[in-house]
């Protein structure tokens, strides 16, 4: 099960999204979903949040480099040298959360009725940790799985006046998009009650994520989707 919603995840895609009706999730069943919808539910909808990262210091670098694009400079970064932009845009998404899911499998089957077996498994299937994925890292980060136990030390969701959580696990993937999924207990359940999550951690020098959920925006049909 967790093989199907990681292949799922790895055909994420970060191209913009039209505007839509930012309360589809909740007007219309998600097999409804237009292929704009989906594509704001996984990059700019409650659930996901666009952060900027540092890849590498800026120096002089080769001109002939443009891996990602004019002017980048040669950088050693986990364990191999490549040729990095300063900066790379990523996304990082509750990836547990019902309606997350959801779109996933809208993407992965379309607009098919009824949804075949391998999506309403991937649908069924109870996630015992909240689960949060930043997708869309650069090539020069594939030697994360190396680091876990920093990147691990380094990593929590915080709760305005609760102890935080760490990560009990860390999924490294690199099957055609590069993606970390970060796995919290849910041993000390969120709740509504602490409003705000913020999601923290560092993946190499400089590439510090820091990025906050309000939980009131993430219920759906009366219930925390998380």
């Amino acid at each position: 099960m967790r093989r199907c919603m990681a292949g799922a995840i790895g055909i994420w895609l970060l191209a913009g999204a039209a505007l839509v009706a930012a309360d589809f999730w909740e007007e219309k069943d998600f097999t409804a979903w237009s292929d704009e919808e989906v594509q704001v539910m996984l990059t700019a909808s409650p659930w996901t949040r666009n952060v900027t990262i540092l890849t590498g210091d800026a120096g002089p670098g080769d001109a002939g480099d443009d891996l990602f694009r004019p002017g980048t400079a040669p950088h050693r970064f986990g364990g191999g040298t490549f040729s990095l932009a300063p900066q790379a845009d990523v996304t990082v998404a509750w990836s547990s959360a019902l309606p997350v899911k959801q779109a996933l499998v809208r993407r992965a089957f379309g607009l098919v009725s009824p949804i075949p077996h391998e999506g309403r498994q991937m649908l069924a299937f109870e996630d015992p940790f909240y689960a949060v994925t930043v997708v869309g890292l650069p090539p020069s980060f594939d030697g994360l799985g190396l680091r876990k136990d920093a990147i691990g030390a380094a990593t929590m969701l915080a709760r305005r006046g609760r102890a935080p959580l760490a990560p009990e696990s860390i999924l490294v993937f690199a099957d055609g998009a590069m993606r970390v999924t970060f796995q919290f207990p849910k041993t000390d359940p969120i709740t509504l009650d602490d409003g705000v999550v913020e999601f923290m951690t560092t993946l190499g020098p400089g590439a510090d994520i820091r990025t906050r959920f309000e939980l009131e925006a993430m219920i759906v049909n009366g219930r925390l989707e998380l």
